[in-house]
Order: structure tokens, then C-alpha cells, then sequence
């Protein structure tokens, strides 16, 4: 199994963003700030969910950190072949 698609619909930068991924491995690259990281934490959220801190760490947590820019709530989809 391995996942052919990812549809980031509202995650961090992203907003109807489609990423196909092939069989074996895939290597995503950009510039700083291209979202590399985001579409990281869009697996790992998928895979294992995303945690949201208490107190005072919450502001730096991964999940404020990935909220989507239009202030509605994350959405997304990975597709498994």
C-alpha cells in the first residue's frame, strides 16, 4: 500500500492542493516557506493525528501552527492504492 494522492483542502498554507505520489519513493522540494514541511505534517496528521498542547504551549503547537490561513477548520484527504 502506499498513498497516491494527498488533497490538502484546508491545511496550513494550502487550500485545494493536490500532491500525486507515485510508487517507492517521492522527494518533495521547493524554496523556503514553499510548504515542504506542511505537506510533512499533513502525513504524519493523517497517519497519527495532530495533538494540540494545553497552557501555554498551545500557541506553538502543531496544531496552531498548521490551522488554515481562512480560519476554518482542517480538512483534507489521502488516497491509498
Amino acid at each position: 500500500m502506499y498513498f497516491s494522492k494527498l488533497l490538502l483542502k484546508d491545511f496550513g498554507k494550502f487550500n485545494n492542493k493536490e500532491v500525486d505520489l507515485k510508487p517507492g519513493l517521492n522527494l518533495i522540494y521547493g524554496g523556503n516557506e514553499a510548504g515542504k514541511t506542511t505537506v510533512k505534517d499533513f502525513i504524519v496528521g493523517m497517519l497519527y493525528g495532530i495533538e494540540k498542547a494545553r497552557g501555554l504551549k498551545a500557541r506553538f503547537d502543531d496544531y496552531e501552527h498548521r490551522k488554515p490561513l481562512n480560519g476554518r477548520g482542517f480538512s483534507g484527504k489521502a488516497y491509498i492504492k
